[in-house]
């Protein structure tokens, strides 16, 4: 269905996180689509946030709030303000906190209708809370980055009707001229022949770097050669590098932290290494496929919308550290592999372009301003 961008605005975007990880690089991506569309988008985020960071630096049109929680209600009136002259407004939380406090705006005189982009693929959860929030018939349509999710939203009981499938995309512009960081890569001290493994996620359970250290070690247990580097930031930092210290990897594993111009170092990496348990898609993985980078991941969540085993990268099983050594294994021992899985992701990574992403996303604001109830 085509959008008709003249009958959309404001966009109201409400994000509350504090720090900067894909949603909220989606987040910007959408926001910038949708105003390049002519569309009046609008971003509602945390006053010091990475976001609010961003679109000051980006010059983009936004509120900035001191607080932002879930049930905070002067928020909530604020937004209903906002949205009070606007008929043709849309509230999109990209957050579970968002969520509700656009359901609280709602409740508060906003009559706008509500959009939820989900973008983990955790179960919803069985408390009547979570129950009441995501039944309600206040959210006119949720938009699912991944058939992963599409399914945790049908599995709590949302009807197809309300369910659109919108994947995340990146800008594959960026790609284009990227050099990778040689500089970089040589002070990580490699050996002749020695290949960079990397990985790019937040410190977090669901990340599973756990499994990604116990099977780098296994890799080299079978006489594998190389290093790895986990750039990313999060709260299982100490138990991570107890771990490394326990494997006996602290010379061949390092992390670094969260680098916020990340793309140069991760054109560097001669192999990308995601081992999640849980994942709504991965953007990090389409952001390696499009520089070109061989991938081996996890069949967790949306990875497998996004790779192809043995076209676009190599899959194994969630947990799996004796399958995922041997894939290292494989994989440093061809460099011819590696090229044709490398020329496959730049392939396969082409449906995941971000102005795709605007498009879904524009035509389904117009479709829900043509039946908000999804019948």
């Amino acid at each position: 269905m085509p959008a008709r961008s003249s009958i959309l605005g404001p966009i109201l975007h409400l994000d509350d996180a504090t720090s900067w990880r894909g949603g909220q690089q989606q987040v910007l991506y959408l926001h910038q689509g949708l105003r390049a569309a002519d569309v009046d988008s609008r971003v509602v985020c945390r006053q010091g946030s990475a976001l609010h960071e961003r679109l000051l630096e980006e010059r983009l049109p936004h509120y900035a709030l001191e607080h932002m929680s879930a049930h905070d209600l002067v928020v909530a009136r604020t937004l209903a303000r906002i949205v009070g002259d606007h008929p043709q407004s849309i509230l999109h939380a990209h957050t579970s906190h968002a969520h509700e406090l656009a359901l609280w705006a709602h409740r508060l005189g906003a009559r706008s209708p509500v959009v939820v982009s989900r973008r983990v693929d955790f179960p919803v959860a069985r408390t009547w809370w979570s129950g009441r929030k995501y039944r309600s018939r206040r959210v006119s349509r949720y938009l699912a980055i991944s058939s992963a999710v599409e399914q945790e939203l049908r599995r709590a009981g949302i009807e197809d009707a309300r369910i659109r499938r919108v994947p995340s995309g990146i800008d594959l512009t960026r790609f284009e001229n990227l050099e990778p960081d040689h500089d970089w890569k040589r002070s990580l001290g490699l050996e002749p022949g020695e290949l960079l493994f990397g990985s790019i996620a937040a410190l977090a359970d669901h990340k599973d770097q756990s499994t990604l250290l116990r099977a780098f070690a296994r890799f080299r247990d079978r006489g594998g050669s190389g290093r790895l580097v986990v750039i990313g930031e999060g709260e299982l930092r100490g138990p991570l590098e107890a771990q490394r210290r326990e494997l006996g990897l602290d010379d061949v594993v390092s992390f670094p932290g969260f680098t916020h111009d990340v793309l140069p170092r991760l054109a560097a990496f001669d192999i990308f290494v995601l081992t999640s348990k849980k994942e709504g898609l991965g953007t990090s993985i389409l952001d390696a496929m499009a520089a070109g980078r061989p991938v081996l991941a996890t069949r967790a969540g949306g990875i497998v919308d996004a790779v192809v085993d043995g076209e676009s990268g190599r899959l194994c099983p969630v947990g799996a550290v004796d399958a995922i050594a041997d894939t290292m294994v494989e994989l440093q021992a061809s460099a011819a592999l590696r090229q044709r899985l490398a020329h496959g992701a730049r392939q396969r990574v082409k449906d995941f372009d971000v102005r795709s992403t605007v498009e879904r996303t524009r035509a389904a604001y117009a479709e829900i301003l043509e039946d908000p109830a999804g019948s």
